[in-house]
């Protein structure tokens, strides 16, 4: 299915703190956390420092962010991790943007391997950009979730 035509949009890695990283956080706990009655919380953002944050803006408007933690150093693994598009935004390719983006940042950096905990309802998404699922489903944030990888 061919994806709706996305409006111009800029990509381009957010630090923290800045607002845009605030904004990130709004966009994270509006989409992640708070349909699930859940809200973003300390433990979610604590190591945010030491995590690449990725975003999609629109008119300098934050619509999509996705970060990136190293998890191991000696294999060059990393972890995708708070992928979150706007509701309004949703259907246009721009996850699929964002992931291409940050697996050529993490490739350019030495990764070898990038892991994720996907919500099932995602898995397709994932395995259309080559992530293969490697573990049972599991509960995470009250949500089945899956394990998936992808290897460079």
């Amino acid at each position: 299915m061919d994806e709706p035509s996305l409006p111009a949009l800029s990509i381009a890695f957010i630090t923290v703190p800045s607002p845009e990283y605030k904004a990130a956080c709004e966009l994270r706990d509006g989409i992640l956390r708070r349909p699930l009655g859940l809200h973003l919380s300390q433990a979610d953002t604590k190591d945010d420092h030491n995590q690449w944050h990725l975003g999609g803006f629109i008119n300098n408007t934050l619509v999509g962010c996705v970060s990136a933690a190293k998890t191991n150093l000696q294999t060059q693994d990393f972890q995708i991790r708070q992928m979150a598009i706007s509701d309004a935004m949703q259907g246009y390719g721009l996850g699929k943007r964002l992931m291409q983006f940050m697996e050529t940042h993490l490739q350019s950096h030495g990764c070898k391997r990038i892991h994720l905990a996907a919500r099932v309802t995602a898995q397709g998404f994932y395995e259309r950009l080559g992530y293969v699922a490697i573990s049972g489903v599991f509960i995470h944030n009250t949500l089945p979730h899956i394990t998936m990888e992808k290897h460079f």
